[in-house]
């Protein structure tokens, strides 16, 4: 029997809500519920991907939006048959890279204009236009969190829809 987590999807600071759950079944047994629902997907509103130990649940295709969230299930088992489940909710992996990807490269251009704006200001030339660049990409920044933390708010139904899932597989 799964115990349901304590997860509060509205108040947590986590981009990628991570929480844990407990289950009275093996770990081939869940693997083999998941496989089941894997079965019959074509009815079904959700995707599932099973490698391993590890399961990822999404929305189906056909009803998945910007703002559709995933939901990775890593099974541990214990030498008492019980399996612990570590999960963590994200984007769309393609989204979530383009995300990183915007980070990294905000970070490496807010570095560089650091860098010259220090070089300019030894050499006594003016680097107002790099402290404005890098307030700018810091204004930026805001604006990747807020837009995230409105798409993770947006696909708090969806996130729903899956624990559901994963209770019925668990």
């Amino acid at each position: 029997m799964a115990i349901t987590p304590k997860i509060d999807l509205e108040h947590t600071v986590s981009l990628r809500v991570h929480f844990q759950l407990q289950s009275d079944k093996t770990v081939d047994e869940i693997l083999k519920s998941a496989s089941q629902l894997t079965e019959n997907k074509k009815k079904s509103h959700f995707t599932t991907k099973i490698v391993d130990q590890h399961i990822w649940l999404g929305i189906a295709k056909k009803h998945q939006k910007l703002y559709s969230p995933n939901l990775h299930l890593e099974l541990a088992e214990h030498q008492n048959k019980n399996t612990t489940i570590n999960a963590k909710f994200g984007p769309d992996p393609a989204l979530w890279t383009l995300f990183m990807f915007l980070h990294f490269a905000l970070g490496l251009a807010s570095i560089t204009l650091a860098i010259i704006a220090y070089a300019n200001y030894a050499l006594q030339k003016p680097f107002r236009l790099q402290l404005l660049l890098i307030g700018l990409i810091a204004v930026i920044w805001i604006g990747l969190y807020v837009f995230a933390r409105v798409n993770r708010s947006r696909g708090k139904a969806q996130a729903k829809m899956l624990l559901e899932k994963a209770k019925q597989i668990i």
